[in-house]
């Protein structure tokens, strides 16, 4: 149904966001910029804010309309659903905040600059919506409990059909405006809005049974279900929120493709330790470590670093460090030993540094494995292996973690 609706609104939809951010924001398709990119973000949460304000007065201002014609007693469901929308006011509020204060430029105290407010503010929206959910259950049990019953009105009807229109329509436009920003704070926001029209669907729901077959008695059930997509939503919004301000990996295909970019050099024979940090949406640092021939010059080396940086760097809109690895052609021989001697026990491990080192004492062998799944058995066997596959060599072997996922 959702599609449906979709293709039908997308095009009058888009021309309406397009209209609104050549309006209220300059240079808007300069999406580079941080404070465009915020403004994007502004917009958003000034649009909810609006439609969640109607929402909360129209519901709010039922719930006591019917609450007096039937001995004070509220409707759990429909207060439960106005509570929702008031979340999600606040959620608005501490977004709006949230953009504003990412926005700022770099300071003395804060070098990477601002942005991780963003996912501050969608941990701190997430927790107040987690809050309501459980405080809506526990209401609605009481309600349950106590025996409570509560007839709705045709008026209901047409307050929640209004209300999830609404909601549609900021759930699409909230999901437009994330794709544009590419932002994982208003994705939660448009996936929390598509959740709130199953929930005002669930409380229209009860009120049709209670008009048409009068199950009054239903109301705290459906404010129990009600609050369970209250949670549901809060869960998934703290993980996208979350992993972001904890460190997430990145993917194995982004980790790939960036090995496949610095490969295109012929000057470079492998790479490794690849690593990316974000500090907000448009704050990614990448470094890894390239290997290139022992006999290549200093400032060759650093004229090949260089190319591949700016090359990173415009594919990623990223800043990018790369430090250079010497190598030997009997090390790159021998790497290609181990590799296959390791990918014979741990398909999915890797190899880097693999150095050889002649001393007086006899051949010294250096390298470093990254594993995935740190099983001391594992270690344990790619260690005999390749003590037998380097007989003779003193073996120093260093086992690190993967960072990608």
């Amino acid at each position: 149904m959702l599609k449906l609706l979709y293709s039908f609104f997308r095009p009058r939809l888009f021309g309406m966001i397009n209209f609104l951010r050549k309006t209220f924001i300059p240079n808007c398709n300069d999406l580079r910029d941080e404070t465009v990119r915020a403004e994007h973000g502004v917009l958003a949460a000034w649009l909810g804010l609006l439609i969640n304000a109607i929402l909360v007065a129209m519901k709010l201002t039922l719930a006591f309309l019917l609450a007096s014609s039937n001995l004070w007693i509220f409707p759990m469901a429909l207060l439960a659903d106005a509570m929702d929308n008031a979340g999600d006011m606040a959620s608005n509020i501490v977004t709006l905040i949230g953009f504003r204060v990412s926005s700022k430029p770099a300071d003395d105290k804060h070098p990477f600059g601002h942005e991780r407010m963003e996912y501050i503010a969608g941990l701190i929206v997430s927790m107040l919506v987690l809050f309501a959910g459980v405080e809506l259950i526990v209401s609605s049990i009481e309600g349950i409990i106590e025996g409570v019953v509560v007839s709705y009105n045709w008026w209901t009807v047409g307050v929640l059909c209004i209300s999830i229109l609404l909601k549609v329509l900021q759930g699409f436009m909230n999901l437009r405006l994330a794709k544009i920003i590419d932002s994982p704070s208003l994705k939660a926001t448009a996936v929390d809005s598509f959740v709130d029209t199953l929930a005002t669907f669930a409380v229209l729901l009860s009120a049709l049974l209670s008009i048409l077959f009068h199950l009054d008695f239903l109301d705290g059930y459906f404010g129990i279900g009600v609050a369970i997509f209250i949670i549901v939503s809060a869960i998934k919004m703290l993980q996208a929120t979350s992993d972001p301000l904890i460190g997430k990996a990145f993917s194995k295909k982004e980790e790939q493709e960036i090995v496949a970019l610095a490969k295109k050099h012929p000057e470079i024979l492998g790479v490794h330790d690849v690593l990316m940090h974000q500090y907000g949406p448009t704050k990614i640092y990448i470094s890894l470590h390239a290997e290139v021939e022992g006999t290549t010059s200093l400032v060759e080396a650093h004229d090949i670093a260089n190319r591949l940086e700016e090359e990173i760097n415009a594919a990623y809109h990223a800043e990018t460090t790369i430090h250079i690895d010497p190598v030997e052609q009997e090390e790159i021989d021998g790497g290609k030993k181990a590799q296959a001697l390791i990918a014979a026990i741990c398909p999915n491990a890797s190899l880097h540094d693999f150095r050889i080192r002649k001393k007086q004492e006899g051949i010294e062998i250096t390298m470093d494995i990254a594993l995935d799944d740190q099983d001391e058995n594992k270690k344990k066997a790619l260690i005999q292996t390749l003590k037998k596959g380097f007989e003779g060599a003193k073996l120093q072997i260093k086992f690190e973690h993967s960072y990608s996922c």
